[in-house]
Protein backbone atom coordinates (compact mmCIF):
# COMPACT_ATOMS: atom_id res chain seq x y z
CA UNK A 1 0.00 0.00 0.00
CA UNK A 2 1.19 3.53 -0.83
CA UNK A 3 0.83 6.28 2.57
CA UNK A 4 -0.06 9.39 2.31
CA UNK A 5 1.69 9.66 5.55
CA UNK A 6 4.43 7.41 7.51
CA UNK A 7 4.57 8.86 10.97
CA UNK A 8 8.08 7.78 12.62
CA UNK A 9 8.12 8.14 16.28
CA UNK A 10 8.00 7.01 20.36
CA UNK A 11 5.42 3.58 21.28
CA UNK A 12 4.16 4.93 24.52
CA UNK A 13 0.93 3.07 25.93
CA UNK A 14 -1.35 5.75 28.32
CA UNK A 15 -2.40 4.68 31.92
CA UNK A 16 -4.53 6.98 32.86
CA UNK A 17 -6.49 7.32 36.37
CA UNK A 18 -8.48 10.14 38.39
CA UNK A 19 -7.42 10.95 41.43
CA UNK A 20 -8.13 13.34 44.39
CA UNK A 21 -6.03 16.66 45.10
CA UNK A 22 -4.23 14.79 48.13
CA UNK A 23 -3.41 11.46 46.66
CA UNK A 24 -0.82 13.98 44.60
CA UNK A 25 1.09 15.67 47.87
CA UNK A 26 0.44 12.34 49.78
CA UNK A 27 2.74 10.30 47.55
CA UNK A 28 5.14 13.04 47.29
CA UNK A 29 4.60 13.67 43.46
CA UNK A 30 5.10 17.06 41.14
CA UNK A 31 1.77 18.57 40.41
CA UNK A 32 1.28 18.88 36.64
CA UNK A 33 5.23 17.70 36.06
CA UNK A 34 6.48 15.02 34.05
CA UNK A 35 8.99 12.47 35.65
CA UNK A 36 11.17 10.10 33.52
CA UNK A 37 11.02 6.54 35.38
CA UNK A 38 12.77 3.30 35.61
CA UNK A 39 11.12 0.06 35.37
CA UNK A 40 10.82 -0.94 38.83
CA UNK A 41 9.74 3.17 40.06
CA UNK A 42 6.80 2.68 36.94
CA UNK A 43 5.82 -0.76 38.39
CA UNK A 44 5.32 1.14 41.91
CA UNK A 45 3.70 4.15 40.84
CA UNK A 46 1.15 1.83 38.99
CA UNK A 47 0.30 -0.17 41.48
CA UNK A 48 -0.86 2.77 43.70
CA UNK A 49 -4.25 3.09 41.50
CA UNK A 50 -5.91 -0.20 41.12
CA UNK A 51 -8.35 1.35 37.91
CA UNK A 52 -6.65 3.06 34.67
CA UNK A 53 -8.02 3.32 31.29
CA UNK A 54 -5.53 2.59 28.59
CA UNK A 55 -5.26 4.31 25.13
CA UNK A 56 -1.95 4.00 23.07
CA UNK A 57 -0.29 7.14 22.94
CA UNK A 58 2.64 9.18 21.61
CA UNK A 59 3.50 12.31 19.95
CA UNK A 60 3.31 10.46 16.38
CA UNK A 61 1.50 8.07 17.20
CA UNK A 62 -1.44 10.56 18.11
CA UNK A 63 -1.19 12.08 15.14
CA UNK A 64 -1.20 8.80 12.85
CA UNK A 65 -4.55 8.36 14.92
CA UNK A 66 -5.80 11.58 13.97
CA UNK A 67 -4.83 11.32 10.58
CA UNK A 68 -6.53 8.06 10.16
CA UNK A 69 -9.72 10.33 11.20
CA UNK A 70 -10.05 12.41 8.60
CA UNK A 71 -9.34 9.91 6.45
CA UNK A 72 -6.12 9.91 5.55
CA UNK A 73 -3.42 6.30 4.35
CA UNK A 74 -1.55 6.06 7.29
CA UNK A 75 0.92 3.60 9.18
CA UNK A 76 3.22 4.34 11.94
CA UNK A 77 6.80 2.71 12.90
CA UNK A 78 7.56 2.62 16.68
CA UNK A 79 8.74 0.19 18.75
CA UNK A 80 7.52 -1.81 21.40
CA UNK A 81 8.22 -4.51 23.79
CA UNK A 82 6.94 -8.32 23.28
CA UNK A 83 4.58 -8.18 26.14
CA UNK A 84 1.06 -7.39 26.99
CA UNK A 85 1.35 -4.23 26.46
CA UNK A 86 2.96 -3.96 23.48
CA UNK A 87 0.19 -6.00 21.73
CA UNK A 88 -2.32 -3.32 23.31
CA UNK A 89 -0.44 -0.46 21.27
CA UNK A 90 -0.44 -2.64 17.73
CA UNK A 91 -3.85 -3.85 17.99
CA UNK A 92 -5.17 0.02 18.96
CA UNK A 93 -3.69 1.35 16.39
CA UNK A 94 -4.67 -1.02 13.79
CA UNK A 95 -8.19 -0.84 15.05
CA UNK A 96 -8.45 3.09 14.26
CA UNK A 97 -7.36 2.22 10.64
CA UNK A 98 -3.89 2.91 11.18
CA UNK A 99 -0.95 0.35 9.79
CA UNK A 100 1.58 -0.45 12.50
CA UNK A 101 4.95 -1.55 10.66
CA UNK A 102 7.08 -2.40 13.09
CA UNK A 103 7.92 -5.85 12.68
CA UNK A 104 10.56 -6.39 15.33
CA UNK A 105 9.34 -6.45 19.03
CA UNK A 106 12.38 -5.79 21.40
CA UNK A 107 12.05 -9.41 23.92
CA UNK A 108 13.87 -8.18 26.75
CA UNK A 109 12.68 -4.46 27.65
CA UNK A 110 8.98 -3.88 28.56
CA UNK A 111 6.47 -1.44 26.21
CA UNK A 112 6.65 2.33 27.13
CA UNK A 113 4.05 3.53 29.11
CA UNK A 114 3.32 7.04 30.58
CA UNK A 115 0.80 7.00 34.12
CA UNK A 116 -1.08 10.14 33.86
CA UNK A 117 -3.01 11.45 37.21
CA UNK A 118 -6.15 13.37 36.37
CA UNK A 119 -6.89 15.85 39.25
CA UNK A 120 -10.51 17.13 39.17
CA UNK A 121 -8.90 20.29 37.73
CA UNK A 122 -8.18 18.78 35.13
CA UNK A 123 -4.06 18.94 35.93
CA UNK A 124 -2.28 15.91 34.66
CA UNK A 125 1.05 14.45 37.04
CA UNK A 126 2.57 12.14 34.76
CA UNK A 127 5.67 9.26 35.44
CA UNK A 128 6.87 8.15 31.66
CA UNK A 129 8.60 4.87 31.63
CA UNK A 130 10.46 4.53 27.82
CA UNK A 131 10.91 1.19 27.62
CA UNK A 132 11.67 -0.34 24.30
CA UNK A 133 10.57 2.87 22.20
CA UNK A 134 13.99 4.34 22.82
CA UNK A 135 15.65 1.04 21.23
CA UNK A 136 14.00 2.09 17.32
CA UNK A 137 16.80 1.01 14.88
CA UNK A 138 17.53 1.63 11.39
CA UNK A 139 16.63 -2.07 11.09
CA UNK A 140 12.91 -1.15 12.20
CA UNK A 141 12.49 1.08 9.18
CA UNK A 142 10.08 -0.02 6.75
CA UNK A 143 12.10 0.83 3.64
CA UNK A 144 9.55 0.14 0.61
CA UNK A 145 7.21 2.16 2.82
CA UNK A 146 8.92 4.97 3.51
CA UNK A 147 9.98 5.03 -0.47
CA UNK A 148 6.13 4.61 -1.61
CA UNK A 149 5.11 7.28 0.84
CA UNK A 150 3.95 10.93 -0.22
CA UNK A 151 5.60 12.04 3.36
CA UNK A 152 7.54 10.50 6.30
CA UNK A 153 6.50 12.63 9.19
CA UNK A 154 9.21 12.37 12.05
CA UNK A 155 8.85 12.62 16.09
CA UNK A 156 11.68 15.36 17.69
CA UNK A 157 11.62 12.99 20.45
CA UNK A 158 13.54 10.13 18.90
CA UNK A 159 16.77 12.08 18.95
CA UNK A 160 16.74 11.79 22.71
CA UNK A 161 18.17 8.48 22.27
CA UNK A 162 21.10 7.29 20.18
CA UNK A 163 19.38 4.05 18.57
CA UNK A 164 16.35 6.45 17.44
CA UNK A 165 18.54 8.89 16.12
CA UNK A 166 20.59 6.33 14.13
CA UNK A 167 16.82 5.47 12.65
CA UNK A 168 16.18 9.33 12.04
CA UNK A 169 19.52 9.07 9.66
CA UNK A 170 18.47 6.46 8.20
CA UNK A 171 14.54 7.65 7.19
CA UNK A 172 16.28 10.87 5.98
CA UNK A 173 18.68 8.97 3.58
CA UNK A 174 16.19 6.97 2.51
CA UNK A 175 13.51 9.47 1.60
CA UNK A 176 15.73 11.43 0.10
CA UNK A 177 16.85 8.75 -2.33
CA UNK A 178 13.37 7.92 -3.16
CA UNK A 179 11.93 11.97 -3.20
CA UNK A 180 10.22 11.66 -0.32
CA UNK A 181 8.76 14.38 1.06
CA UNK A 182 9.87 14.84 5.22
CA UNK A 183 7.98 16.70 7.93
CA UNK A 184 10.45 17.10 11.26
CA UNK A 185 8.42 17.93 14.29
CA UNK A 186 10.29 19.48 17.14
CA UNK A 187 8.61 17.74 19.78
CA UNK A 188 9.58 20.10 23.15
CA UNK A 189 12.12 22.74 23.66
CA UNK A 190 13.85 21.16 26.19
CA UNK A 191 14.41 18.13 23.48
CA UNK A 192 15.52 20.86 21.12
CA UNK A 193 18.00 22.77 23.60
CA UNK A 194 19.30 19.50 24.44
CA UNK A 195 20.12 18.17 20.96
CA UNK A 196 19.85 21.90 19.06
CA UNK A 197 23.19 21.27 16.83
CA UNK A 198 21.13 17.84 15.46
CA UNK A 199 17.83 19.64 15.34
CA UNK A 200 19.67 22.65 12.92
CA UNK A 201 21.37 20.11 10.52
CA UNK A 202 17.72 18.00 10.19
CA UNK A 203 15.55 21.12 9.94
CA UNK A 204 17.74 22.61 7.76
CA UNK A 205 18.73 19.80 5.14
CA UNK A 206 17.62 19.98 1.93
CA UNK A 207 15.44 16.78 1.91
CA UNK A 208 13.54 18.34 5.04
CA UNK A 209 10.54 20.09 3.22
CA UNK A 210 8.35 21.07 6.45
CA UNK A 211 9.04 21.75 10.01
CA UNK A 212 6.44 22.06 12.57
CA UNK A 213 6.81 23.58 15.80
CA UNK A 214 5.29 25.80 18.41
CA UNK A 215 6.56 29.03 19.67
CA UNK A 216 8.85 27.83 22.71
CA UNK A 217 10.56 25.20 20.04
CA UNK A 218 11.18 27.71 17.19
CA UNK A 219 12.55 30.20 19.50
CA UNK A 220 15.38 26.87 20.71
CA UNK A 221 16.05 25.77 17.08
CA UNK A 222 16.69 29.56 15.85
CA UNK A 223 17.94 30.66 19.33
CA UNK A 224 16.05 34.10 18.95
CA UNK A 225 14.61 35.75 21.51
CA UNK A 226 11.56 36.68 20.29
CA UNK A 227 8.78 34.41 18.14
CA UNK A 228 8.32 36.64 15.29
CA UNK A 229 12.21 37.29 15.25
CA UNK A 230 12.19 33.13 14.94
CA UNK A 231 9.17 33.63 12.49
CA UNK A 232 11.61 35.71 10.61
CA UNK A 233 14.32 33.22 10.49
CA UNK A 234 12.52 30.26 9.34
CA UNK A 235 10.98 32.76 6.42
CA UNK A 236 14.63 33.11 5.23
CA UNK A 237 14.66 29.45 5.04
CA UNK A 238 13.75 27.26 1.99
CA UNK A 239 11.71 24.58 3.64
CA UNK A 240 8.11 25.57 5.36
CA UNK A 241 7.99 26.24 8.84
CA UNK A 242 4.94 25.56 10.59
CA UNK A 243 4.46 27.46 13.90
CA UNK A 244 1.20 27.03 15.97
CA UNK A 245 0.46 30.13 18.25
CA UNK A 246 -1.64 28.55 21.02
CA UNK A 247 -4.96 30.86 20.95
CA UNK A 248 -2.98 33.78 18.21
CA UNK A 249 -3.60 30.70 15.65
CA UNK A 250 -0.39 29.45 13.19
CA UNK A 251 1.88 30.72 10.46
CA UNK A 252 3.80 28.99 7.43
CA UNK A 253 6.67 30.72 7.08
CA UNK A 254 9.54 29.78 4.07
CA UNK A 255 10.86 31.25 0.86
CA UNK A 256 10.36 34.48 1.96
CA UNK A 257 6.99 34.26 2.97
CA UNK A 258 4.63 34.29 5.98
CA UNK A 259 1.00 33.13 6.01
CA UNK A 260 -1.06 33.39 8.98
CA UNK A 261 -4.56 32.12 9.90
CA UNK A 262 -6.15 32.59 13.24
CA UNK A 263 -7.34 30.14 15.95
CA UNK A 264 -11.11 28.63 15.29
CA UNK A 265 -12.81 29.64 17.75
CA UNK A 266 -13.99 27.02 20.67
CA UNK A 267 -16.90 26.76 23.06
CA UNK A 268 -15.15 25.53 26.16
CA UNK A 269 -11.52 23.74 26.02
CA UNK A 270 -11.39 20.36 28.22
CA UNK A 271 -7.93 19.38 27.17
CA UNK A 272 -5.36 20.64 25.78
CA UNK A 273 -3.61 17.62 25.68
CA UNK A 274 -2.52 16.19 21.85
CA UNK A 275 -3.50 19.55 20.68
CA UNK A 276 -0.19 20.07 18.73
CA UNK A 277 -0.45 16.26 17.38
CA UNK A 278 -3.44 16.84 15.84
CA UNK A 279 -2.80 20.01 14.56
CA UNK A 280 -0.08 18.56 12.58
CA UNK A 281 -2.29 15.97 11.49
CA UNK A 282 -4.78 18.94 9.87
CA UNK A 283 -1.89 20.67 8.12
CA UNK A 284 -0.03 17.28 6.55
CA UNK A 285 -3.62 16.01 5.35
CA UNK A 286 -4.65 19.19 3.91
CA UNK A 287 -0.75 19.78 2.56
CA UNK A 288 -0.93 16.19 0.94
CA UNK A 289 -4.19 16.74 -0.56
CA UNK A 290 -2.58 19.85 -2.48
CA UNK A 291 -3.78 22.52 -0.40
CA UNK A 292 -1.74 25.48 -0.34
CA UNK A 293 -0.36 26.32 3.12
CA UNK A 294 -2.53 29.13 4.12
CA UNK A 295 -5.90 26.36 3.90
CA UNK A 296 -3.58 23.23 5.36
CA UNK A 297 -3.20 25.90 8.28
CA UNK A 298 -6.94 25.88 8.49
CA UNK A 299 -7.34 22.72 8.67
CA UNK A 300 -4.68 21.63 11.12
CA UNK A 301 -5.87 24.78 13.43
CA UNK A 302 -10.33 23.15 12.88
CA UNK A 303 -8.77 19.53 14.37
CA UNK A 304 -6.71 21.03 16.96
CA UNK A 305 -10.18 22.75 18.31
CA UNK A 306 -11.81 19.63 18.18
CA UNK A 307 -9.71 17.75 19.92
CA UNK A 308 -9.61 20.26 22.88
CA UNK A 309 -13.17 20.39 22.97
CA UNK A 310 -12.97 16.34 23.99
CA UNK A 311 -10.88 14.33 26.68
CA UNK A 312 -7.67 12.96 25.84
CA UNK A 313 -5.22 13.46 22.96
CA UNK A 314 -7.35 11.58 20.49
CA UNK A 315 -10.90 12.60 18.75
CA UNK A 316 -13.67 11.49 20.31
CA UNK A 317 -15.36 12.23 16.86
CA UNK A 318 -14.72 11.28 13.35
CA UNK A 319 -12.33 14.50 12.11
CA UNK A 320 -13.29 14.19 8.85
CA UNK A 321 -16.97 15.02 9.50
CA UNK A 322 -15.91 17.67 12.00
CA UNK A 323 -13.67 19.17 10.38
CA UNK A 324 -14.15 18.93 6.71
CA UNK A 325 -17.91 20.40 6.73
CA UNK A 326 -16.57 23.46 7.90
CA UNK A 327 -13.43 23.93 6.58
CA UNK A 328 -14.01 23.48 3.09
CA UNK A 329 -16.50 27.12 3.23
CA UNK A 330 -13.33 28.64 4.75
CA UNK A 331 -10.38 27.84 2.35
CA UNK A 332 -8.84 30.99 0.85
CA UNK A 333 -8.28 29.72 -2.44
CA UNK A 334 -11.16 27.05 -2.51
Amino acid sequence: MAYDVVCIGNAIVDLISGVGEDFIGRNGLDKGGMMLVDAAESERRRSLVPDVAMTPGGSAANTAACLASLGAKVAFVGKVGNDALGAFFRDGMREIGVDFLCEADHEEIPTANCLALVTPDGERTMSTYLGACIHLSPADIPKEAVEGAKIVFIEGYLLDSPSSYAAVRSIFEIAGAAGTQIALTLSDSRCVERHVERFHQLATHWDCDIVIANEKEIRALHTAATTDDAIEAAAARINLSVVTLGARGAVAAGKGNVERVQAEPVDEIVDLVGAGDAFAAGFLHGYVNGEYPRDALTVGAKCASVVIQGQGARPSVKLAEAVYGKVKKEMVHA
